[in-house]
């Protein structure tokens, strides 16, 4: 997960959290801007107006930044200004890893699915087993969920995934989200699926154990 999709997450973590206290919480928050500043969410309850800042991570320069703010909001009547990080939220953790003999049922089923010629839900699924795979090898950068082109670019950027390969999973990747956001009309060919079957078997040898008798690349 990005860090933009992270801090999105802890939003909307934070807009419950405002409204299962009375408040009522405002998206659209450039009618709050203060200068160059405009708030991530701002939650009102009766005169109270909070001003609501998620950061990813804190620092000195960052911790200044957000004290100037916090005097200068609160300077007015009835304002206040939290700032949360994103250490600090106990926000979801994401998808359980998977065991390598569940992503292997997964494949079975895709290939199975391909003998009656099901080939959208089985292009679909063998994305699900991809992002399993890639879970299970790097647990820490790829905990919550993932978009497609970060999925692709985190294996990449760690030497799991290079030169073509990355380019052709970028293609598959767009005709996944357009199948995802309502593309019925996308095109998927019995290819498109193999390619996408080697790539999880080729994450997948990174998690599991050499053979006896093998030595280590």
């Amino acid at each position: 997960m990005s860090v933009q999709e992270e801090e999105r997450a802890a939003v909307e973590y934070l807009s419950s959290s405002f409204q299962a206290e009375g408040y009522d919480v405002i998206f659209s928050t450039s009618n709050f801007r203060l200068g160059g500043y405009i708030p991530d969410l701002v939650a009102k309850k009766n005169d109270e107006i909070v001003f609501v800042e998620v950061k990813h991570r804190k620092t000195p320069t960052i911790e200044k930044r957000m004290e100037e703010l916090r005097k200068e909001i609160e300077s007015k009547p009835h304002q206040k200004f939290q700032v949360y990080y994103l250490a600090d939220l106990p926000l979801p953790k994401g998808p359980k890893i998977q065991a390598n003999n569940e992503i292997d049922k997964l494949v079975s089923a895709i290939s199975t699915a391909l003998e009656s010629k099901a080939f959208v839900p089985a292009f679909l699924a063998s994305w699900a087993a991809f992002e399993a795979a890639g879970r299970r090898v790097f647990k820490n950068r790829l905990a919550r969920p993932q978009s497609p082109a970060r999925l692709i670019s985190v294996l990449a950027e760690e030497g799991v995934l290079f030169g073509a390969k990355v380019e052709v999973l970028r293609g598959l990747a767009a005709k996944r989200n357009s199948l995802i956001h309502g593309g019925l009309d996308t095109e998927v060919s019995l290819h498109d699926i193999q390619t996408m079957i080697e790539a999880v078997k080729e994450v997948q040898r990174y998690s599991l154990p050499p053979e006896r008798g093998s030595q280590p690349a």
